[in-house]
């Protein structure tokens, strides 16, 4: 599915559309010794399309697909900037937040 990507600080948000004021999901980007890490390419199995990249977390593997290799770059060089900040106190509590809304968006559809 396409999508259109922001980054704000240690969050990655992706909207269905361009424009949209609010997004569709958002992924908490931690440290790298937590896990995280971002690789060019995409995870064995996955139908490629365009110039793709993946980004790890602890708990799964999130496909990107960029326009061209530059653009890819980039995604990726701006991504592992944040994986590579240390933490601050204020990030935990980013990620208690988003993880608690991944988490309650799961329960409403498992019920």
């Amino acid at each position: 599915k396409k999508r259109w990507c922001s980054l704000q600080g240690r969050k990655l948000m992706y909207h269905i559309d361009l424009l949209d004021a609010y997004p569709k999901g958002e992924i908490f980007l931690g440290h790298i010794t937590a896990g995280y890490s971002v690789v060019p390419g995409f995870v064995p199995g996955f139908r490629e399309s365009g110039f793709g990249f993946t980004l790890h977390t602890p708990d799964r593997a999130f496909q990107f697909s960029a326009d061209s290799e530059s653009e890819r770059t980039g995604w990726i060089l701006a991504i592992e900037k944040v994986l590579k900040t240390p933490l601050q106190p204020q990030d935990n509590t980013l990620a208690a937040c988003l993880n608690k809304k991944r988490n309650d968006s799961v329960a409403f559809f498992s019920r």
